[in-house]
C-alpha cells in the first residue's frame, strides 16, 4: 500500500503551473484558484433553490460493472433534487457534468476569473450531490480542474500505469475510459496500488492530469463541484497503458467509420442518411482526425437538403474545422 497526499500550492503563475504540473502530468491542489468566485460564498441550497429551483435537470448513475443498461437516468426540477439530495445513496443517480451555460445560465455571472487556464464561466460543467461516489474512470483526451464549490469531495487519483490493476472494462467497448472495480472509500489506505489522496474544501480546485484514473467520493451534505475540461499540448506525448488502450479505439474507430461511410454513401433514403449519420458524427470526435472528418462532411452536406437539422449542422462544424490553423 502507498498513498500519497496531493501537494497543496498557490500564487503560481499560469506559466509555473503549466510547467511544474500540467506539462508533466502531476495532480496538485490549488488552494487560491476561486479566490474572485462570488459563489464560494453564495451558493448556499437556498441561493440555488431561489436562483434555478424551477429548472429540470437530468440525473444520471452509471454503473460499469454491467455489461448493458449500465446507465440510468431521472429527470426533476432543481428544487425537488435538493430537497432529497441529503437521501441519497452512494450509487443513486446525481446531478453530473450538466453544462453550466446551458442549464444554469443565471448563475454564470457567479463566476470569477480561472489563474490556472484559459476557462470562462461558459466552459465549466456542474456536479451537485451528497454522499455519492463518482465510479473509477480516466479523461481521454483532456485536462481537468475541479473547483469545489460547496461542502467537500476527496478524490482518489492512480496513476496511468496502475490500469491494468483497475478492472478496466475493454478499450473498444462502451464506456472503455472506465473501471468495473468499484472502490470503497473505507478500502484507500489498505489498496495495493499506488494512490494519490486529496479532500477538497470550498475554494480549492484539483488539476487532475490527463489519463489518471480517479474516483471522487462527495460529502454526506450538498457538495457542489464545477469543473474545467481543457486541452493542453503537451511538447512530449505520453505513452503508458492508457495511451494503448487510447490507440486501440483509435483504430476500432477508424474500421467503425469507414463500414458506416459506406452504409452512408449506399443509402436510398432521407432516413437511412440520418441514421448513419447519426452514428458517424461522435465517431469522429473518438478518431480525432480533423481531415477525414472534413472530407466526410463536405460530400455529406451535398446528400442532406438545405435547411435540414443535419444540413446545418454539417455546415457549421465545416466553418469551424476550416477556421482551425493547417
Amino acid at each position: 500500500m502507498s498513498i500519497f497526499q496531493i501537494d497543496r500550492v498557490s500564487g503560481l503563475s499560469l506559466a509555473e503551473f503549466n510547467r511544474h504540473f500540467v506539462e508533466p502530468g502531476l495532480p496538485v491542489v490549488l488552494k487560491d484558484a476561486t479566490k474572485d468566485w462570488p459563489a464560494i460564498s453564495k451558493w448556499t441550497r437556498e441561493y440555488l433553490e431561489s436562483q434555478a429551483g424551477v429548472v429540470s435537470v437530468k440525473l444520471r448513475s452509471i454503473d460499469p460493472r454491467k455489461a448493458a443498461d449500465h446507465t440510468r437516468f431521472e429527470e426533476m426540477t432543481l428544487r425537488s433534487y435538493l430537497q432529497q439530495v441529503d437521501l441519497t445513496k452512494p450509487d443513486d443517480p446525481i446531478l453530473a457534468e450538466l453544462p453550466l451555460k446551458s442549464v444554469f445560465p443565471q448563475l454564470l455571472s457567479d463566476i470569477g476569473s480561472f489563474p490556472y487556464s484559459a476557462g470562462s464561466a461558459d466552459s465549466l460543467s456542474i456536479m451537485v450531490s451528497s454522499n455519492s461516489r463518482a465510479p473509477l474512470h480516466y479523461h481521454t483526451f483532456t485536462e481537468a480542474i475541479s473547483h469545489q464549490i460547496t461542502g467537500f469531495r476527496r478524490f482518489l487519483l492512480f496513476p496511468p500505469n496502475e490500469t491494468s490493476k483497475l478492472d478496466p472494462r475493454p478499450p473498444t467497448g462502451p464506456l472503455p475510459n472506465f473501471g468495473r472495480r468499484v472502490f470503497r472509500e473505507d478500502e484507500a489506505e489498505r489498496a495495493p496500488e499506488r494512490i494519490f489522496d486529496a479532500k477538497l474544501s470550498p475554494g480549492e480546485a484539483l488539476y487532475i492530469p490527463r489519463h489518471w484514473w480517479h474516483t471522487v467520493f462527495a460529502s454526506g451534505n450538498l457538495s457542489v463541484l464545477l469543473v474545467h475540461f481543457f486541452e493542453y499540448k503537451h511538447s512530449a506525448c505520453p505513452h503508458n497503458e492508457v495511451t494503448c488502450r487510447i490507440e486501440l479505439l483509435r483504430r476500432a474507430t477508424i474500421e467503425a467509420i469507414s463500414t458506416y461511410q459506406s452504409a452512408f454513401e449506399s443509402s436510398s433514403t432521407f432516413e437511412e442518411r440520418c441514421f448513419y449519420f447519426q452514428r458517424l458524427s461522435p465517431l469522429f470526435k473518438v478518431a480525432r482526425d480533423e481531415d477525414m472528418e472534413n472530407r466526410f462532411l463536405s460530400k455529406a452536406a451535398e446528400v442532406f437538403p438545405q435547411f435540414s437539422e443535419e444540413r446545418i449542422r454539417i455546415e457549421a462544424r465545416l466553418v469551424e474545422l476550416n477556421a482551425k490553423p493547417r
